[in-house]
């Protein structure tokens, strides 16, 4: 369960500090965490695709026409790697994964630069006033950062009704 305030800011500058920490303990680590998720699927769904298909040709390099007949376990090997391989590209083509990895990369980026802007423009406010119209921009900037996530990621999903 999400930490709660055991009470509401009584004030904006309150509230927009509030806010900020938010930021950076929600947001940002979401984003961090996602491209760390994502490049991790890329990486491994690349390297299984890339040494399974290698592995496939220097092992029917490698073995005789002997171990071809039976079930033999380099034949067994020989027909488990290519599918590993399909599998492995599948996941990657049809879950977009790069895309994915570059939008969230771009959202994370997004947020950094929130964050650190959020930051200067809280030490320099001067009044309640300030802080008001700092956190309404920070909300509004939030919400345009979150949209513009949600329209890319949908943009990018795989279509499986046509």
């Amino acid at each position: 369960m999400a930490k709660r305030a055991k009470h509401l800011p009584a004030t904006s500058r309150e509230a927009l500090e509030v806010f900020i920490f938010h930021l950076g303990e929600v947001y940002y680590p979401w984003y961090e965490r996602s491209v760390s998720r994502n490049y991790y699927l890329w990486l491994s769904t690349q390297l299984i695709a890339l040494l399974a298909g290698f592995g496939t040709a220097i092992l029917a390099a490698l073995l005789t026409e002997e171990q071809f007949r039976g079930l033999h376990a380099g034949r067994i090997v020989l027909i488990v790697l290519p599918i590993l391989s399909s599998v492995a590209s599948t996941v990657l083509i049809q879950s977009r994964v790069n895309a994915r990895w570059a939008l969230r990369e771009e959202g994370r980026r997004a947020f950094q630069t929130l964050l650190n802007d959020a930051r200067k423009a809280f030490a320099a406010a001067s009044s309640e006033a300030e802080c008001k119209a700092i956190h309404e921009e920070l909300n509004r900037k939030t919400e345009e950062i979150e949209r513009s996530q949600s329209i890319s990621f949908f943009a990018n999903a795989p279509d499986f009704t046509k």
